[in-house]
């Protein structure tokens, strides 16, 4: 058996000061912190949420991505999303979807009419007139498409951009040198 080289030796006493130091060992908890507390997922990502051919006219689609539930809809040929829940009673739109526009979507329960490009109220079918007009909205969400493939943006970061570069899955370069995650 050979005696460890420099580099061996160097390299066990660099492991042996880390093991050795506390506040090194406090330092790699907190890093992996973000992790252990993604129990459905990270934040502040574009996430896959249908296919486009999926999306077909203006009929709106419910689909639930890190716990959230969202409504997907065109609107004259954009791709919209907002929350699935009513702003009044919190009732989810899609247990029964009426849509009496194609830029609009109304709660079954009460009659709230939202504009689902920006999420604000529109009106209110039981009450014509009501003050609440323009002043209530529920959450929109950033969208995009590429690829084939509709992206739903799950955070509140202000850098929204969405790589749509490809890398070539036959390529034995890693993922992490590939041009499209170091876009600017």
């Amino acid at each position: 058996m050979s005696s460890p080289t420099r580099e061996e030796k160097t390299a066990q006493r660099e492991v042996e000061a880390f093991l050795d130091d506390p506040l090194a060992h406090q330092h790699i908890k907190q890093s992996w912190r973000p992790y252990l507390e993604a129990k459905l997922g990270f934040r502040n990502h574009w996430y896959p949420a249908l296919f486009s051919h999926d999306l077909e006219g203006d009929a709106p689609k419910p689909v639930k991505i890190l716990g959230e539930r969202i409504i997907v809809r065109r609107v004259d040929g954009r791709v919209c999303a907002l929350e699935d829940r009513c702003a009044h009673r919190r009732v989810p739109f899609s247990v029964k979807l009426e849509c009496y526009t194609k830029e609009t979507i109304t709660c079954w329960y009460h009659g709230f009419t939202y504009d689902f490009r920006e999420g604000r109220l529109v009106g209110v079918l039981t009450e014509p007139g009501c003050t609440l007009v323009g002043k209530l909205g529920i959450k929109t969400y950033p969208v995009q498409q590429a690829q084939g493939m509709i992206f739903i943006f799950i955070g509140a970061m202000a850098d929204l951009r969405l790589c749509t570069r490809t890398c070539r899955p036959d390529s034995s370069m890693p993922i992490s040198q590939c041009e499209a995650f170091g876009e600017k």
